[in-house]
């Protein structure tokens, strides 16, 4: 093969994603998952940090690291899915444990949506769940009680395994405004890298954290082609395991 035929095909050897400069980069996942059986949850979990702080924290292998901002690509983003506990986290010392409800697609729930003692876990409409009507929040504010967010399946950079950041209600307008951008730009989630900063807010009275997505880079054309698949394969790995 010539140099330039070579060229054409390679994935940049300064590039910032070493998964990429795998040929068959879903290959290598799909080995990687399949064979330590991971599953959604198994994925390192980052948090929009509470209280507004302006860093993310991540572990390392030494301890958790701060970070200003996370780069990297978006390769799936699972969206409208609800979460319900019939304790108030504010009243369980922060802990969550299991929701007692959760939907998948926001529009049937399963588990126990009501505070009586004696309530059997069913399957109901979230449309017509008294928890997720504004104002039905137990906190401050007039939100809904029953929390909204998605999960980002988000390949870092100088990483071969994607993390997972769990982004709440109050960073769901972000990430969609982002999302038509690139639309509007003729762009798409998987052909950038994107910077995730947190940005400090106000809601109900209460200091958060906000994600604040930008372009920080447009990718290669090798390097599209290459997460392009990588995201076909997230879909379908994250559809079978939160399901």
């Amino acid at each position: 093969m010539s140099k330039k035929k070579e060229d054409a095909v390679a994935v940049p050897s300064d590039s910032a994603f070493p998964l990429l400069k795998n040929e068959n980069p879903r290959a290598f996942l799909e080995q990687v998952f399949e064979g330590f059986g991971v599953n959604a949850f198994q994925l390192k979990q980052i948090r929009v940090p509470s209280g507004g702080a302006p860093f993310w924290t991540v572990e390392g292998p030494s301890g958790p690291e701060p970070h200003e901002s996370l780069r990297g690509v978006i390769l799936a983003i699972r969206n409208n899915l609800r979460k319900w506990w019939r304790v108030r986290l504010d009243d369980n010392d922060g802990s969550s444990g299991p929701p007692d409800c959760r939907s998948t697609d926001g529009v049937h729930g399963l588990g126990i949506n009501s505070l009586d003692e004696g309530a059997e876990p069913s399957k109901h409409e979230c449309s017509e769940c008294p928890w997720a009507q504004f104002g039905s929040t137990r906190g401050p504010g007039s939100g809904q009680d029953c929390q909204q967010y998605a999960l980002i399946f988000f390949l870092r950079e100088g990483s071969r395994v994607p993390v997972v950041i769990s982004a709440p209600p109050t960073s769901l307008n972000q990430m969609t405004s982002f999302g038509l951008d690139l639309i509007d730009r003729d762009l798409d989630p998987s052909s950038v890298v994107t910077e995730l900063a947190l940005t400090q807010d106000k809601r109900g009275g209460k200091d958060v954290s906000i994600i604040t997505p930008r372009v920080a880079a447009e990718l290669g054309k090798v390097e599209v082609e290459r997460v392009q698949e990588l995201s076909a394969y997230m879909r379908e790995w994250s559809e079978d395991r939160i399901n």
